[in-house]
């Protein structure tokens, strides 16, 4: 027993000898950074490429619907313009000169004669 206490005491540790560097050796913070970065990259890269077809699709739709209801409104517009264009065929065709014309004979009205104009000084009526 005394051996082993007679080495332990006569047995230094030993140190590694120093390394002349010419760049500082590196911190292993700059390793574990760069791994983060790394894997928080290929993490956006991975969502952004599972993301991108449901994005892509959900705009098609959008797309897609807004075409078809946008086809619905111009048919709509298109009968309202046809619509339109008879009933100033038919406003045209009851408000014409002959018509009216027509009208007054078959009621009996008959066209003056002469005419009266009054001027700003003439009343037609006073009490």
């Amino acid at each position: 027993m005394a051996s082993a206490i007679a080495r332990a005491q006569t047995v230094e540790k030993v140190k590694p000898a120093p390394v002349d560097r010419k760049r500082p050796a590196r911190g292993r913070t700059k390793r574990r950074m760069k791994a983060r970065v790394s894997l928080v990259s290929m993490a956006m890269l991975f969502a952004i490429m599972v993301a991108l077809p449901f994005a892509y699709t959900t705009i098609y739709a959008k797309l897609t619907a807004t075409g078809y209801s946008k086809s619905d409104y111009e048919v709509l517009r298109w009968k309202e313009q046809v619509d339109n264009e008879r009933l100033n065929v038919l406003k045209d065709r009851t408000a014409s000169y002959s018509r009216i014309k027509a009208g007054a004979l078959k009621l009996g009205m008959v066209r003056a004669q002469k005419f009266d104009y009054l001027d700003q000084t003439q009343t037609v009526a006073s009490r």
